[in-house]
């Protein structure tokens, strides 16, 4: 069950699925790249996306492969992000999402409850072994291990990363369709260039583990960045 949507139920009714509606009254949230839920602690390892009414034109999901930003990073930069760690935070544009659909209460209680879940920056996969920036650009904005401006300068270079279309892929929906993607080494956003056309999607996840990296967190400063 969702995180807010367990906070908004009275009781646990152990639903998984939740709907996504973009209507003329209600704009598409559009929100900017993420991975779902990276502000818990053990953030899911699959996420699911089912369509039932596509607009006309826009609305496309895109995907970042995680494992392709990482292989793209220099050797010097590489070593450094291998030690870093970035604390995720539920964003001011999804609590204002969420005080919109379900009031001030269930805002409150989401920001009191996840005040900020730290996670690697480089997540080694639970199953291949590779080593992927995990990255969540709507959620993460505070960099732990580096000093001073070099936590903001390693933000900026990460993020940035996830404009390249080289690391991109982008889906254009049918209605029925159902994407599965891997949580673990990935980030994802959907465009809002439907409105005011409507949108209906199902989504739900698996659960997954703690996100395992070597999280040294030394202390860095400005010269060691690349």
């Amino acid at each position: 069950m969702h995180p807010v949507d367990r906070l908004a139920s009275s009781s646990d009714s152990g639903k998984v699925v939740s709907s996504i509606r973009d209507t003329a009254a209600r704009p598409p949230a559009a929100f900017d790249w993420h991975t779902d839920l990276s502000w818990t602690q053990t953030p899911p390892a699959w996420g699911f996306l089912h369509a039932v009414e596509i607009p006309r034109t826009g609305g496309d999901t895109q995907w970042a492969s995680g494992f392709a930003m990482y292989d793209a990073l220099g050797p010097r930069l590489a070593r450094l992000c291998d030690r870093l760690s970035m604390v995720h935070r539920p964003s001011p544009e999804l609590v204002a999402s969420v005080r919109t659909t379900h009031g001030d209460r269930i805002a409150a209680q989401l920001i009191e409850q996840h005040a900020g879940a730290e996670h690697p920056l480089v997540r080694i996969h639970p199953r291949s072994g590779r080593r992927a920036l995990w990255l969540s650009r709507l959620y993460a904005r505070e960099v732990v291990g580096a000093v001073g401006i070099a936590g903001d300068t390693v933000a900026r270079l990460v993020h940035r990363r996830l404009d390249d279309v080289r690391h991109q892929i982008r889906w254009r929906w049918r209605e029925g369709d159902v994407a599965i993607w891997d949580e673990m080494s990935t980030c994802h956003r959907a465009l809002g260039d439907h409105y005011p056309q409507p949108r209906t999607m199902l989504r739900c996840t698996i659960a997954g583990d703690r996100p395992f990296g070597l999280n040294l967190h030394p202390s860095i400063g400005r010269d060691s960045i690349s």
